[in-house]
């Protein structure tokens, strides 16, 4: 178990430090004092902004896929690798103070992100009126990959693990950042 354990931890974590460094890439895009850039090339920003929007929130949603038949890789696919144990029932506990936000995050994907619902399509604010979603919420919820991970990791191995994706973070911000204060020549 420990080898493959460790390859689908691997995995994970990619697909973690992904959605990490994709959302703060986002919220770093999202600076009011951009906005004369923005609309100099809109379509251009339109479509990076939105394009790492989905992403992230589309990875995130994947991470939290639950099925029946455990087919997919996600957190619950490593989780029920595990033996019952304290530990995993930590985690559990920590993705359950997520559920509301979880659960419309995966009714946003089957209805507007991965697929199109008619209804939500032509009506996208009913979608976020009915299953909101702050960005706080979604902030804490990506945060909450990066200390899962760990727990899962600690778990799995009966070794302490802890995860901090705190360097990507600031290096996306940074490097953010530093390409926009070279594009309006700063």
């Amino acid at each position: 178990m420990e080898d493959t354990f460790s390859k689908n931890i691997s995995e994970l974590m990619e697909e973690i430090l992904n959605i990490f460094n994709g959302f703060t890439v986002w919220k770093s895009l999202k600076k009011s004092e951009y906005n004369k850039l923005y609309n100099e090339y809109k379509y251009f920003w339109g479509i990076v902004i939105y394009s790492l929007q989905v992403e992230f929130l589309l990875g995130t949603a994947k991470l939290f896929e639950k099925r029946a038949k455990n087919d997919v890789f996600s957190i619950f696919y490593l989780l029920d690798s595990l033996p019952k144990s304290k530990e995993k029932e930590k985690v559990e506990e920590e993705i359950n103070t997520f559920n509301r936000v979880i659960k419309n995050l995966i009714i946003w994907r089957h209805n507007m992100l991965a697929h199109h619902n008619i209804f939500f399509t032509l009506n996208p604010g009913e979608l976020f009126k009915k299953f909101p979603i702050k960005e706080d919420e979604m902030e804490n919820l990506v945060g909450l990959l990066e200390k899962i991970l760990g727990m899962i990791h600690s778990a799995g191995t009966k070794k302490r693990q802890v995860y901090t994706f705190k360097l990507v973070n600031d290096e996306s911000k940074s490097e953010t950042e530093n390409i926009i204060k070279k594009l309006i020549g700063k």
